[in-house]
C-alpha cells in the first residue's frame, strides 16, 4: 500500500523531481493519449454511517446503502454523524501500473481503499484538510474489469464534509499531478497580477503622497495574494507546514477585510462615529487570537463567529456607495458594481468549496480580477483627474500673473501721463495763491480728468481680463439678422444688411454686441464725415462686416490707421478702447484686416463664423425678417431693400441680461438699453 501526496514526493525528491514534474506536467497537458486514460467517478456513490472496517470488503453488498453525489458536501446524509464511508465500483480495460486515483478539495481526514486494500491515508487535522489528493493505485491491488473503492471519511468541522470539489476521477499520475500543477500555477499567475497592482499603488502613493486610499488598496491586493498563496499548492515547496499556513491564511484574511475598511473610509473620506472604529478593533483581536487555538476546528469556529460582523460592514459599504452613486458619482457608481459583483461571486466560491455547488470552477479568480481591475481604474483615474486639475489651477494661476502684470504695464504706458497730469492739476487746486473763479475751473477740469481716468482704468482691466481668455465662456445659437438688427442703434451710422435671412451664429451673444457697439462707438472715428457698415453673408456661411471711413484729411486717416493697427499700448487710452475690438474678434475666431484704399478712405473688414441655413429653413422663409429698432436698411437676398422705422419697446419689467435669454428676450434688453440711454 502507497499514500502519496504532493508535498511528500516534492521534498523527498528535490530539485530534480520538480523539473521532472514540470516537464511531465505539460506533457500531460498536450498529450490525447494520457488524457483518454482518464475514468471519472463523478455522479453517484453509495454512502453509510455505519463506522465498519468491514466496508471496505469488495464483497460487501451496499444495494441498500443511500446514493449521494460526488463532488458534493456529504454532510446532509451524514444525519451528524462525524463518520461516513463511501464506495464506487470502476472498471478498468487492462491492468495499468501507472494509475492514481485524483480527489479535489477533501474534509477533512480520509483513508482510502481498493479492493479492500488500504492505498492511503491522511487522518491528520493539521495536515491537509480542503487540500486535493493523489493516491497512486498499486497494479498489484488494481483489477482488469471491476475494482471496488471505498473512503472512510471523517470530519471534525460542523455542516460540512466529503469531496467539495472535483476532479474526482482515475487517471495516471503524469496527468493527475497536472491537474493540479495547472491549477496552482493559474492561481500563482493571480496572485503575481495582485501584488504587482499592489506594489504599483505603493510608488504612487510615495510620489503623490496625500492619496491614503492607495496605501490601504495597496495593502488590500497584497494581503490578498497572500492569503490566496497561503491557499496554493506551491506553498509545500517552501516548507511543509499545513497548520501554519493555515494560521496564516485566516489572519491573512482578517487583514484583508480591515484593510479594505480603512480603504474605504479614504475613498469616500467620510468620517463615521467612533463605533464604527470597533471593528479594526475586533479584527486585531481575531488576528491576534487565531495563532494560539492549536486545532483548525477551533480555528474554524471563531472565523465562523467573525463572519456575520464583516457582512454588516459590507451592508453599510453597499448603503455608503447606493448613497453616493445616487449622487452621479462615477466613481461610486463604479465601486458599487464592483462590489456587488464581488459578493456575488465570494458567495459562488463560499458554495462551491463547501460543496453545494459545482459549476463555475474559475469564476472566483477572474471575478476578483474584475474587481482589482475596476477599483484600480477609479484612482488611476483619479489620480488623472487631480492632474488635469492641478495643470487647471496652474493655468488659472499663471493667467492670474499674466493678468496682472500686463495691467500693470497698461496702467504704467496709458494712465501715467494722464495721472501725472492730474496731480499737476491738483496741486494747482491746492496752491492757495489761485484766484477763486480761477480755482473752480480748475476744479470742473480735475473732475472730468478724474472720470477720463476711472473710465480708462476700466478699459485697462477689460482688455486685460479678455487677453487671458481663449473662447466663449457661453455658446447661443441665435438668427443674425433678428440679432444684428437690435443691437445697431438708431441714427449712429449708415447700415446695410445684405444676409441670407436663416443664417445663424453660434457664439457668445454678449462678445458680439460689445464688438458691435464698441465699433461704432469707437471715438477715434467721430471725426470722420461719412461712416458707413456693410454687412453680408458668403456662400461658405461666413458674415462679413466692412466700415468705410472717409475723411477730408488723409493725415487724420493715416493716422488713425497707425493707432489701430499698432501693437504698442503707449498710445493712449484710445489704442486700449480698439485692442479691446481687436481681443473681442480674437476670442470669437473672427478675423479682422484694415487697409487704406485711394489715400481717401479706411477700411476696415471683420469675418466672423457662421451656419448656413439648410434647404427646408430656406424654403419656410417667405418674408424679410426685420426688428425694427432704428434706422439702417435691410435686404435679404434676391429682395429689395426695406427701410424700417424704430418702434418703441414695451416691457412690463425691466430686461436683464442672462447667458441663457432667449433671441426675443435679448431684443428686448437691447431697446430698452437703447431706450434707457436716449
Amino acid at each position: 500500500m502507497i499514500s502519496l501526496g504532493l508535498s511528500q514526493k516534492f521534498k523527498l525528491s528535490g530539485l530534480k523531481h520538480q523539473t521532472s514534474i514540470f516537464l511531465l506536467t505539460v506533457c500531460a497537458l498536450s498529450s490525447p493519449a494520457l488524457a483518454q486514460k482518464a475514468t471519472s467517478l463523478a455522479g453517484e456513490w453509495r454512502i453509510t454511517t455505519n463506522d465498519r472496517i468491514e466496508n471496505a470488503d469488495t464483497e460487501i453488498n451496499d444495494s441498500a446503502w443511500p446514493i449521494v453525489e460526488l463532488p458534493s458536501n456529504v454532510s446532509p446524509a451524514a444525519k451528524g454523524e462525524s463518520v461516513v464511508w463511501l464506495r464506487k465500483r470502476f472498471n478498468v480495460a487492462r491492468s495499468e501500473s501507472n494509475l492514481a486515483l485524483v480527489l479535489g478539495a477533501v474534509y477533512d481526514r480520509d483513508r482510502v481503499f481498493l479492493n479492500g486494500e488500504l492505498i492511503g491515508e491522511k487522518m491528520s487535522e493539521k495536515y491537509g484538510y480542503g487540500r486535493p489528493r493523489v493516491y497512486v493505485l498499486p497494479a498489484n491491488i488494481l483489477r482488469q474489469g471491476d475494482n471496488v473503492l471505498a473512503i472512510r471519511l471523517e470530519s471534525s468541522f460542523d455542516g460540512f464534509m466529503g469531496i467539495t470539489t472535483g476532479p474526482v476521477s482515475v487517471d495516471t499520475i503524469q496527468q493527475g499531478e497536472a491537474i493540479i500543477w495547472n491549477r496552482a500555477l493559474e492561481s500563482l499567475i493571480y496572485c503575481a497580477i495582485y501584488i504587482s497592482t499592489g506594489l504599483f499603488f505603493i510608488v504612487l502613493f510615495i510620489r503623490v503622497g496625500s492619496m491614503k486610499d492607495y496605501i490601504y488598496y495597496s495593502i488590500f491586493t497584497i494581503c490578498f495574494a497572500l492569503q490566496q498563496f497561503m491557499r496554493n499548492e506551491l506553498r509545500f515547496q517552501i516548507a511543509d507546514w499545513f497548520y501554519v499556513f493555515k494560521v496564516m491564511e485566516q489572519v491573512l484574511y482578517v487583514g484583508v477585510a480591515t484593510a479594505f475598511f480603512f480603504f474605504f473610509l479614504a475613498f469616500f473620506k467620510l468620517k463615521p462615529h467612533r463605533l464604527f472604529f470597533l471593528y479594526p478593533i475586533v479584527n486585531a483581536l481575531v488576528a491576534l487570537t487565531l495563532p494560539f487555538l492549536g486545532s483548525p476546528v477551533r480555528m474554524d469556529m471563531v472565523m465562523t463567529t467573525w463572519f456575520p460582523v464583516n457582512l454588516i460592514i459590507f451592508g453599510w459599504y453597499l448603503y455608503i456607495a447606493f448613497r453616493r452613486a445616487m449622487s452621479r458619482e462615477t466613481d461610486a457608481m463604479i465601486l458599487l458594481g464592483a462590489m456587488l459583483f464581488m459578493m456575488l461571486i465570494t458567495v459562488h466560491y463560499f458554495l462551491r468549496e463547501r460543496g453545494f455547488i459545482h459549476f463555475g470552477g474559475n469564476l472566483f479568480d477572474t471575478g476578483v480580477l474584475f474587481f482589482i481591475f475596476a477599483v484600480s481604474f477609479i484612482l488611476i483615474f483619479r489620480l488623472i483627474r487631480l492632474h488635469l486639475d492641478v495643470e487647471r489651477r496652474r493655468t488659472r494661476l499663471d493667467s492670474v500673473n499674466t493678468l496682472r502684470d500686463r495691467v500693470f504695464r497698461y496702467i504704467d504706458s496709458i494712465l501715467r501721463p494722464p495721472a501725472q497730469a492730474l496731480v499737476a492739476l491738483t496741486i494747482a487746486v491746492r496752491n492757495s495763491g489761485t484766484a477763486e473763479r480761477d480755482r473752480k475751473e480748475l476744479l470742473g477740469r480735475l473732475e472730468g480728468d478724474l472720470d477720463n481716468l476711472t473710465a480708462e482704468m476700466d478699459d485697462i482691466l477689460e482688455l486685460s481680463r479678455l487677453e487671458v481668455i481663449q473662447e466663449p465662456e457661453s455658446f447661443e445659437n441665435v438668427n443674425f439678422n433678428d440679432f444684428i438688427t437690435a443691437v445697431i442703434p438708431q441714427g449712429a451710422i449708415t447700415s446695410y444688411i445684405n444676409v441670407d435671412p436663416g443664417i445663424e451664429i453660434k457664439t457668445s451673444l454678449e462678445l458680439v454686441n460689445s464688438m458691435v457697439i464698441r465699433l461704432i462707438d469707437f471715438p477715434g472715428f467721430k471725426d470722420f464725415k461719412h461712416i458707413d457698415l456693410i454687412i453680408t453673408s458668403d456662400l461658405s456661411g461666413n458674415i462679413h462686416f466692412r466700415f468705410m471711413l472717409f475723411h477730408n484729411d488723409f493725415k487724420q486717416t493715416r493716422k488713425l490707421h497707425e493707432l489701430i493697427t499698432s501693437l504698442n499700448p503707449e498710445k493712449g487710452s484710445l489704442w486700449a478702447k480698439w485692442a479691446i475690438v481687436r481681443e473681442i474678434i480674437r476670442i470669437l475666431q473672427g478675423s479682422m484686416t484694415i487697409s487704406i484704399i485711394n489715400r481717401k478712405f479706411l477700411r476696415i473688414d471683420i469675418t466672423l463664423k457662421a451656419e448656413r441655413p439648410t434647404e427646408s429653413t430656406r424654403s419656410n422663409t417667405d418674408e424679410i425678417r426685420i426688428i425694427p429698432v432704428g434706422s439702417f436698411q435691410v435686404q435679404t437676398e434676391g429682395m429689395p431693400s426695406v427701410h424700417a422705422a424704430a418702434m418703441p419697446a414695451h416691457t412690463d419689467d425691466t430686461p436683464r441680461l442672462s447667458g441663457k435669454m432667449s433671441v426675443g428676450d435679448f431684443v428686448k434688453f437691447v431697446q430698452y438699453k437703447l431706450k434707457k440711454k436716449g
